[in-house]
């Protein structure tokens, strides 16, 4: 019988070993979940008399890859955020407010446990290597996740249970520069990247034992429906500017992005559609309020991550 794609799921969960799988803690649905299993294959290059250049194959170390689709949904994206930052602070009780900031520590490692329509497999040892979050005032944000770490296994088949958390929409934007408010922003994005580089022991196994998780890079792009190059574009060149983006959904769920040093790197006027706007990218770098690159505070009905 034909195998449904609309049927599968996916799972996670910390760890508090690298890779000793956990069982899931969450679902989050996604619009696409994308597993690569990858064996390094070392080629036998040995001269023999003869012209074949290769005479046999061997199995390498072994790893795995998971890159997550979906949208911005406000339980969710605390997972990613805390993997990728390490720290989470958190305040109140019901709703929560999570102030997400950098640590000088690795990040934390998961298990991903994806059910494909067939069969489920978990990826233990999964660290985060990319989080970015993009949006338009006309559609809902998504936000995209990339992680490494040990080659998938097969495993039993877990029952997601899904929150009822609707996704941030464009339009629940708003925007401060320089303190200021600015009502022209039509589009945006913001990305994190970590360096990650998986560590294979000598220990008779092709698995990793260990990751290091390495510095945080903080960037993003904004869109405006300009009417002067005052507001906007003439901060290209300018002094480095504080920014931060407020998505509300309610008095109770909130996501804010604040970078409180953004160096405009780029700033383009697009005179190509419609009407006339400015693309702008930017990036975050070390502050002492942000004690990193950033801060970025979500309100849910999360108690912890």
């Amino acid at each position: 019988m034909t195998k449904l794609s609309a049927l599968q799921h996916l799972g996670l969960a910390f760890e508090t070993t690298f890779g000793t799988k956990v069982t899931p803690t969450v679902w989050v649905p996604v619009n696409s979940c994308k597993p690569v299993d990858d064996i390094k294959k070392i080629n036998d290059e040995g001269r023999r008399a003869n012209l074949t250049k290769i005479f046999n194959v061997y199995d390498g170390v072994q790893s795995g890859k998971v890159d997550i689709g979906m949208d911005a949904y406000p339980d969710a994206v605390g997972y990613f955020l805390k993997a990728i930052l390490g720290q989470d602070t958190v305040t109140g009780s019901g709703p929560y407010t999570h102030k997400f900031t950098l640590v000088n520590a690795a990040g934390p490692s998961s298990t991903l446990s994806f059910y494909n329509g067939v069969a489920e497999h978990a990826y233990a040892g999964a660290m985060i290597t990319d989080v970015s979050f993009k949006f338009d005032t006309e559609g809902v944000m998504s936000c995209d996740a990339k992680y490494t770490g040990i080659l998938g296994t097969v495993v039993t088949t877990t029952v997601p249970v899904y929150s009822t958390a609707l996704p941030f929409m464009g339009y629940q934007a708003s925007l401060l520069v320089n303190s200021l408010a600015n009502t022209n922003l039509v589009a945006g994005e913001v990305t994190i990247k970590r360096d990650v580089k998986l560590l294979y022991g000598a220990n008779a196994s092709t698995a990793p034992t260990k990751a290091s998780s390495g510095r945080v890079q903080v960037s993003g792009k904004l869109t405006f429906d300009i009417e002067n190059e005052t507001a906007e574009y003439n901060l290209f060149g300018g002094a480095d500017v504080p920014l931060v983006l407020t998505f509300t959904q309610s008095a109770n769920v909130s996501l804010a992005f604040q970078f409180t040093l953004a160096d405009i790197t780029k700033a383009n006027i697009d005179s190509s559609q419609e009407f006339v706007r400015v693309d702008m990218e930017f990036d975050a770098y070390y502050n002492a309020i942000d004690v990193g690159p950033c801060t970025i505070t979500l309100k849910n009905a999360v108690a912890t991550y």
